[in-house]
């Protein structure tokens, strides 16, 4: 990302958004919250379902994972969800996130710790520790 004027007012596709929030955040972490600053990272998982191949593979690559081929239809949420967990383990984020089967969405059962996605409301002891 080189144009930061063009970053900061361009149209970014709701589909599109886990891609435009991740690579923001790899060039500057201070824009990417600048640009989205409510947003959560419930809100961009959850967002698998409206992806295309095409950015489930962009979101990939800026997430440094190969992705040879890709399942459509109902078959991407569980292969996001697997390189979901994949980069999870890579960067050693285990701590910050848990896995409930219950509260699946799309085949996504990642949650962050501390954050109730469904009320948003934020879990002050559970955040803290």
């Amino acid at each position: 990302m080189t144009d930061f004027a063009k970053a900061e007012s361009a149209y970014i596709h709701h589909s599109t958004v886990p891609v435009a929030v991740v690579a923001m955040a790899v060039a500057s972490p201070a824009f990417a919250r600048g640009r989205f600053p409510k947003l959560r990272l419930v809100e961009v998982v959850t967002k698998v379902s409206a992806m295309d191949g095409r950015e489930m593979r962009a979101l990939a690559t800026v997430c440094g994972a190969n992705i040879d081929s890709l399942p459509e239809g109902s078959g991407r949420a569980p292969a996001f969800a697997a390189h979901l967990l994949d980069v999870i383990a890579r960067y050693e984020f285990e701590a910050f996130f848990l896995r409930d089967p219950s509260q699946s969405i799309n085949g996504i059962d990642v949650r962050p710790r501390g954050y109730d996605y469904r009320t948003s409301q934020v879990d002050a002891p559970a955040m803290a520790e």
